[in-house]
């Protein structure tokens, strides 16, 4: 989570980051006894207590250490930057990199260039199935780092929307974790096979928009992989790993569900809270945490999104001192469309109509089928949201 963190008391150590700067006084034993060498491993023991510390505290924000910090796997990953939510942190001064840096023993195709996967009837197949699936958690880390980063400060996001997103990160983290671990149970590696970066260029279209970008990735691509995912799990059944489905089965498959609904409930709170007006009437949506109870065959009737009624100003739709005046301003536009409506129309019905436009405006060619009803249910993602946009619209008209 991109966040600012007191540091906690070291039980009366040197609170410190660099151990060399401590101005301690040595200890009593080491100073008048001589013993140099005693002292010395005193000093590692501390140092290693201190960087277990660190270590422990760095696991709370990074999305999976395994992952290397950002969950791509490369060790040039740093840790996210910690300007942190609105509410005692001010908003970044420069918008995060176009591109974040990836492992060099990734090989990257264009997408028309990328291998076909195959349908995993050979063990050669399932290696690539298995590969792609580890290199879109990769991409997944970084996409909820950066709607963090990029969004949350500037247009004033609650507390709750850095939280639900660094959540979202350490979860992809570690699906990428177990995922390439599984690669390398099976003689491969992350990196053994080549790869496109497809997601994050259709991400890098919606960077100017909040709501382009909850809309298109977090609802349309997060349901997308509830609707395949079932298939894949079958495909690696069908071929004799029953623990890769398992993987995929009991991990992967219920916590994307809750992704998706993250998408969701924040794409209805920012038109939500433009409707309303006054910030102090809009409501803070509740993450779900788990769909564990989802069952093996992708259905369900559970976990619905609640709401929560918000209990201050957090919800206030404004530009931070420093935050992207064109950012800004493209998203307020955007809002206006949920106020455009008949006054008669209730609340849903206007954030249907604004999430259909904002898809129609940014992901190219219409939706396709067959869904994942109950998942996409279980996420609060109702069939009024994506049905009407399975069908072209051409000059006004809907063409299946």
């Amino acid at each position: 989570m991109i966040a600012v963190r007191a540091r906690r008391p070291n039980n009366g150590r040197c609170c410190t980051r660099r151990p060399s700067n401590c101005n301690r006084p040595k200890s009593p034993t080491a100073a008048s006894g001589g013993d140099e060498a005693a002292a010395a491993a005193k000093s590692e023991t501390r140092l290693s207590a201190a960087q277990s510390n660190r270590l422990r505290r760095r696991r709370r924000v990074a999305a999976a250490e395994d992952a290397g910090g950002l969950g791509a796997g490369d060790p040039r990953h740093g840790r996210p930057r910690r300007e942190g939510p609105p509410g005692g942190c001010a908003a970044p001064s420069r918008s995060p990199p176009y591109r974040p840096a990836r492992s060099a023993a990734v090989r990257l195709l264009p997408p028309s260039r990328a291998p076909k996967l195959g349908k995993g009837g050979s063990a050669q197949s399932r290696l690539s199935l298995l590969h792609s699936l580890a290199h879109t958690e990769s991409w997944a880390v970084d996409l909820s780092w950066d709607i963090v980063a990029r969004f949350g400060a500037p247009l004033r996001m609650p507390r709750e929307f850095f939280d639900d997103f660094a959540r979202v990160a350490q979860d992809e983290g570690r699906h990428f974790a177990v995922l390439s671990a599984r690669l390398r149970e099976l003689g491969s590696h992350y990196g053994a096979l080549p790869a496109h970066d497809g997601l994050w260029d259709s991400a890098m279209r919606t960077s100017h928009s909040l709501l382009a970008r909850l809309a298109v990735e977090h609802c349309v691509h997060e349901a997308r992989g509830l609707d395949v995912l079932p298939t894949t799990i079958s495909r690696f059944r069908a071929g004799g790993d029953e623990q890769t489905a398992k993987l995929l089965e009991d991990v992967i498959y219920p916590e994307e569900i809750t992704h998706c609904a993250a998408g969701v409930r924040w794409f209805r709170y920012l038109c939500l809270r433009s409707r309303n007006g006054d910030p102090t009437a809009s409501s803070i949506p509740r993450a779900i945490t788990q769909c564990s109870e989802l069952p093996r065959d992708g259905t369900s009737d559970i976990h619905k999104v609640e709401e929560v009624e918000d209990d201050g100003p957090k919800a206030e739709l404004a530009q931070a001192s420093n935050g992207d005046d064109e950012t800004v301003q493209q998203v307020d536009d955007e809002l206006a469309q949920c106020k455009l409506v008949n006054i008669g129309d209730d609340a849903e019905s206007a954030v249907v109509r604004t999430f259909h436009s904002v898809v129609r405006k940014y992901f190219r060619g219409p939706l396709k089928p067959p869904f994942n009803t109950e998942a996409r249910k279980a996420a609060g993602f109702e069939p009024a949201w994506y049905e009407p946009l399975a069908v072209k619209e051409v000059e006004g008209e809907a063409v299946e």
